[in-house]
């Protein structure tokens, strides 16, 4: 096996060169191998366990313009159809067979490159089929810098890393604190520009909606997201910023760049999270004597387009494309 989808045999007697074959797999992924060498003149394919007789082999050699009668089979470089149209059959020497394996792998490649290009980039109308996945680099957020949530939020993580040590790892930056609006990916400084754009977009629309009011948001409580994610409750406000987050994304995805998570919106806050590494759980037993503790509130009065990708800024917080105010 040369390649996952090719196969090739070369067969060599004595001092006679060998003749190499590759066939195609099928769809079926039915083990097939070919092979012809000289002298004799002959072929054997097997295909789903079952030998040809003598006369179908001479068939397929003919396929690759050998003589059956004669003493000598050169065969040719040509594409020929054998059994039916799902594969094909070709002779030439091992080292063209080679190079001609590795240009279909880097042609391989190439495609799948193109097709993760195609899945990043938006359709014209925002939408997006099941097949496509977008692997997001950015996000519409709204910062909390409570010092009374910190506060608590600091707490939590310490009373977590008294249990258990190894949890250090999977805690939230404080300097991080924020509810996620969307996400999305942005490739060029185009994206940016029209994200900018519908984030200013959105602004009348988020007054007209909170009536030039504060956001206001109150934290209670702890909850989780099975053991990959704990988070802080939001036990006031959330259908407010639900409207807000919809008001986001439907300008955004008017605009070409449509939300990348198609799950249910869940506005929470973010204390601790799994990812990849050593780390596989957040045993609730390191927080289950303080879920009821309160956290307080905060007062938003700005939502920021963000990435997940350039360094923080001076403060530690994501580097920040832009940023909208929605208070008269």
């Amino acid at each position: 096996n040369v390649h996952k989808d090719w196969m090739a045999l070369s067969v060599k007697m004595s001092d006679v060169p060998y003749t190499a074959f590759a066939i195609k797999r099928p769809i079926v992924r039915k083990p097939v191998i070919a092979a012809c060498f000289k002298p004799p003149c002959g072929a054997v394919l097997l295909n789903d366990g079952m030998n040809l007789s003598s006369q179908d082999q001479c068939s397929i050699v003919d396929d690759v313009s050998c003589d059956k009668d004669s003493e000598s089979c050169d065969g040719d470089r040509s594409m020929s159809p054998v059994v039916d149209d799902e594969f094909s059959l070709f002779s030439m020497d091992l080292p063209g067979l080679i190079d001609l394996v590795t240009e279909d792998k880097e042609e391989r490649r190439k495609v799948r490159r193109g097709k993760r290009k195609h899945r990043s980039a938006p359709n014209e109308d925002g939408s997006s089929s099941k097949s496509q996945r977008i692997r997001p680099n950015s996000f519409v957020a709204v910062r909390i810098s409570s010092p009374s949530i910190r506060k608590q939020i600091e707490h939590v993580q310490n009373h977590m890393i008294q249990n258990d040590v190894s949890l250090k790892r999977v805690m939230t930056s404080l300097k991080k604190l924020h509810i996620t609006l969307m996400v999305l990916r942005m490739d060029t400084e185009i994206d940016i520009e029209r994200c900018k754009e519908s984030l200013k977009e959105s602004t009348d629309l988020i007054n007209n909606e909170l009536q030039g009011l504060p956001l206001q948001l109150k934290f209670d409580g702890l909850s989780s997201f099975g053991s990959r994610v704990l988070y802080v409750n939001l036990s006031e406000g959330r259908d407010t910023i639900k409207s807000v987050s919809d008001i986001v994304r439907s300008v955004f995805k008017k605009n070409g760049y449509q939300n990348a998570d198609k799950r249910e919106f869940k506005p929470h806050l973010t204390v601790a999270k799994v990812s990849k590494g050593r780390i596989r759980a957040i045993p609730s037993s390191s927080y289950s004597d303080i879920v009821d503790m309160k956290f307080g509130d905060e007062n938003v009065t700005s939502i920021e387009l963000l990435s997940m990708t350039e360094p923080p800024d001076d403060t530690g917080y994501y580097h920040c494309f832009d940023k909208i105010s929605f208070t008269k």
